[in-house]
Order: C-alpha cells, then sequence, then structure tokens
C-alpha cells in the first residue's frame, strides 16, 4: 500500500523545503503539500504540527518526521528507487553533515543578520546608534565569520566535484546531493549569486542537478502550492 504523505512547509521562497519536494519527485511519491502562513518569527499553524513551529516537516502515514537530513535518508531508505543510492555511501553521509554542519552553519546567521541589520533600525523605538551598532555587528560577523570561513568550504566542494560525479562519489544522487542542493543551487544561480567564488565543477554540478527532471518537477510544484496556499482566504 502507498503511504499516506503530506509535505509541510511555510511557503517563502529559498527554504529547506526545496531538498523535500525534490526527493519526493525522484522517488516518484504521490503526495499531498500543506503550506503554513507565516506570523512573526514562525507559524502558529505549524507549531500544531511540530513544537518547534520550523518548517519543513514531512507526514508519513501521521507519523511526523523533522529535520531535513533525517527525513532524506529515511524516504532513500525506505522507498528505495533504481538510479538512487539507497544506503549512503561514507561520502554521501560526510557531505549531509557537511551542508548543515558546516556550511549553512555559516552562511544562514549572516543572512539572518544581513536581514536584521537592514530590517531593524528602521522600526519604532530603535534608535539610530542602535541601527549603527546592528549594521557593525553584521559587517564584523560577514567579514571574521562568514568571509573567512565559506570561500575554504567552497573550495572543498570544488575540489570534491573536481574528482566526483556527485556528492555520493559516484553516478548516483544520493543524500548528500540532495542536502546539498539546496546551498549551492543559491550560491551558484540564487540570492546569494555573486557574494562567493563558486567554481566551475561545482557549477557544472549544479547546472546537472537542475536540468534533472525531478528538480524541475518538484520547483513547478513548489511555486504552484506557494503561490495558491498563500493567497488569503476569501
Amino acid at each position: 500500500m502507498a503511504p499516506k504523505i503530506t509535505l509541510h512547509f511555510i511557503p517563502i521562497p529559498g527554504s529547506r523545503a526545496d531538498r523535500l519536494f525534490w526527493i519526493l519527485e525522484e522517488l516518484g511519491l504521490e503526495y499531498n503539500v500543506q503550506a503554513h502562513l507565516q506570523q512573526g518569527p514562525t507559524s502558529p499553524s505549524f507549531k500544531e504540527v511540530s513544537v518547534l513551529g520550523k518548517t519543513p516537516a514531512l507526514e508519513v502515514d501521521g507519523r511526523i518526521l523533522t529535520e531535513t537530513g533525517f527525513i532524506v535518508q529515511y524516504l532513500l531508505k525506505n522507498f528505495p528507487k533504481a538510479g538512487l543510492e539507497a544506503t549512503p555511501s561514507d561520502d554521501s553521509v560526510h557531505w549531509s553533515f557537511f551542508s548543515e554542519g558546516t556550511l549553512m552553519l555559516h552562511l544562514q546567521p549572516g543572512r539572518v543578520l544581513g536581514f536584521a541589520a537592514g530590517a531593524l533600525p528602521k522600526k519604532p523605538g530603535v534608535s539610530a546608534e542602535e541601527g549603527k551598532g546592528m549594521a557593525a555587528l553584521y559587517n564584523w560577523f560577514s567579514s571574521v565569520w562568514v568571509g573567512k570561513n565559506v570561500p575554504l568550504q567552497l573550495q572543498c566542494v570544488e575540489d570534491f566535484l573536481a574528482q566526483n560525479p556527485n556528492f555520493s562519489g559516484s553516478e548516483l544522487i544520493g543524500s548528500g546531493d540532495i542536502m546539498m542542493g539546496y546551498p549551492l543551487n543559491y550560491l551558484a544561480t540564487g540570492t546569494i549569486m555573486g557574494e562567493y567564488s563558486v567554481g566551475p565543477a561545482t557549477r557544472k554540478w549544479v547546472a546537472g542537478i537542475r536540468a534533472r527532471p525531478a528538480w524541475q518537477r518538484a520547483m513547478e510544484r513548489q511555486d504552484k502550492e506557494r503561490q495558491v496556499q498563500s493567497k488569503p482566504k476569501m
């Protein structure tokens, strides 16, 4: 019997939900989508799904799964498909951890601080001096924390892809590829394009995943669900 799957996500561009739309399409699984509109820093309706109030999450036959790294490996293991790596190689495991524990560890705080430095000074009650302090903190963080680490990390990525077709270390797409696809896509083609140097082997790999029919179906489905479910109910 086919599993009953619902993907829960906040319908904003550039989220980790990319990974789950992609893996579900790669596996050819049928799934429903439930968008949860954000109010302030989180989504009240999503807190009814997961107490952390952070998306995405996957509901499989009534069981709520969180953490995209775990969900990707769970799906590949329990719903194997020819051409995809069911049992993760050492390379896949390494890059799965690297994606969040190293690359996103530096990228995400930098993005959040950048948004805060731009938005918070404009809020009522924030003085000009406080606004300058926020900007200074962002500039320091960008140069010391992000600027000195992300280029080295991207060089590690480039060195690996110069010698391997995928993050699985083989011709098969694996969990490492699904996990790394999210940050590298935006570094190479999206909202943070041009902020960091992305090497030719990395760009070639990103172009390859974006050409995959499953990736294209995933992005089309996500865009459709975002547009439909973000509209106010009449």
